[in-house]
């Protein structure tokens, strides 16, 4: 799933790895609430029965797909859907990946400083140079310890596709530093509940391609929203 430095792997695996790593993240917080928080274990059996009653009425609810303002929201689950990648090489050319030392990473446009005190990887196409950064190691790993994936990368064309997996009462459209967004919110009343965000940071105009921040695995909203700040310039 990861390529070493120099090694080519295939375009459009670039946002599928991001999102497995928000997925493994979403997982992760469930398992949480599942093996340590244990209300229930305590003898407070209401507390399960209340997320457990959380979770139910959210799986009632139908997935959302389709266009929300200028985003395309595509399913999570399962391979990515035709007209789902915006970051697959021209022509279906493998990418390179750039590891942060010893590469002139840090000078490029996408670099961020909200990456510096993290692993900070780029994904390269040939002739087109760095398309994609984010900030996790090969495992997901973030030196911070918060486990977010913070991504940022080119994209040529509006409505920028988005995969989701939540029904259309927890997304909502949001401005940014004055930026439109996609937002993910948590699901109400659950434990270790996560939010994803999508931002157009840059909007293309002509030969110049568009910028999009994408911050997967935030604790709350407002913590996804944060991070976008931090990300963006």
């Amino acid at each position: 799933m990861q390529q070493g430095t120099g090694d080519r792997g295939q375009g459009t695996g670039m946002l599928r790895r991001v999102v497995i790593v928000a997925i493994s993240v979403g997982a992760l917080g469930i398992a949480g609430w599942a093996l340590i928080g244990r209300p229930w274990a305590a003898g407070d059996e209401s507390a399960a029965s209340k997320v457990e009653k959380v979770m139910h009425a959210e799986a009632a609810k139908p997935r959302f797909t389709g266009n929300l303002g200028d985003f395309v929201v595509y399913p999570r689950a399962g391979s990515v859907p035709a007209g789902a990648e915006i970051f697959a090489c021209a022509g279906g050319g493998g990418t390179t990946r750039v590891d942060r030392e010893g590469t002139t990473l840090r000078s490029e446009e996408l670099w961020s400083a909200a990456f510096d005190t993290e692993e900070g990887v780029g994904w390269a196409c040939p002739g087109r140079g760095v398309v994609l950064v984010n900030n996790q190691g090969l495992e997901g790993a973030t030196t911070d310890g918060e486990m977010v994936a913070k991504i940022r990368g080119y994209f040529s064309a509006v409505p920028i596709p988005v995969l989701l997996d939540a029904p259309r009462d927890r997304l909502e459209l949001v401005t940014v530093k004055g930026h439109p967004g996609l937002l993910e919110r948590p699901i109400e009343g659950y434990p270790y509940g996560l939010a994803n965000l999508a931002v157009i940071e840059r909007a293309p105009d002509g030969e110049t391609t568009g910028i999009v921040v994408f911050v997967m695995g935030a604790s709350s909203a407002e913590r996804a929203v944060e991070i976008a700040e931090e990300i963006m310039p």
